[in-house]
């Protein structure tokens, strides 16, 4: 975008003319990206009454908007509110973004946990190596070795446009496995 600051004044513009949901969601997700936090949780919390008192959207993007603020205790309370409101249904991004939650609050054995649970079925590599690398944080290094080969494998057997995707986890996973070498020599 050219000029965010202009694309925010014309959202904060249109959600004044027609404060819909629609509007105002649009306008919470422009302050999130613009690191106006607290802008877009007023605004979320605002959405959420009568009947989008359980809107999942609104309190992903609350959820959102907690965790990069730092607020982790926030972050945490309004994701298990979603996880409430879904009940079994799964959803990759947030419950890693719960994981990562839990991690920053120092939670590390209920991380560890979340992680261990998202590995299974997440496209991608970032939960597998940000579970690696809280495994060989807390002193479990062949299991965090094993994670960390089965990303690079993954990597391996993968077409171009994947490994594109997710350079930045296999280039973790490269560093802590040559790091890991370099010691035992």
């Amino acid at each position: 975008m050219i000029n965010p600051g202009k694309h925010l004044k014309l959202l904060e513009e249109q959600a004044k003319i027609s404060p819909s949901l629609k509007n105002k969601k649009e306008l919470a997700q422009a302050y999130i990206e613009s690191g106006m936090f607290d802008k877009a949780i007023a605004l979320y919390k605002s959405c959420l009454e009568g009947i989008n008192i359980n809107d999942e959207t609104i309190i992903e993007g609350l959820s959102c908007a907690y965790f990069f603020k730092r607020d982790f205790e926030q972050a945490k309370e309004s994701l298990l509110n979603l996880m409430a409101i879904r009940k079994s249904k799964k959803s990759d991004e947030f419950d890693l973004l719960f994981a990562k939650t839990l991690e920053e609050l120092g939670d590390i054995e209920g991380a560890l946990r979340e992680y261990a649970a998202i590995v299974k079925g997440y496209s991608g590599e970032e939960a597998r190596c940000r579970y690696a690398l809280l495994l060989k944080r807390t002193g479990k290094t062949e299991e965090a070795a094993a994670l960390f080969n089965e990303i690079l494998k993954n990597a391996r057997l993968s077409p171009a446009f994947y490994k594109k995707a997710q350079k930045q986890w296999v280039d973790t996973a490269k560093k802590r496995i040559e790091n890991k070498f370099l010691k035992q020599v």
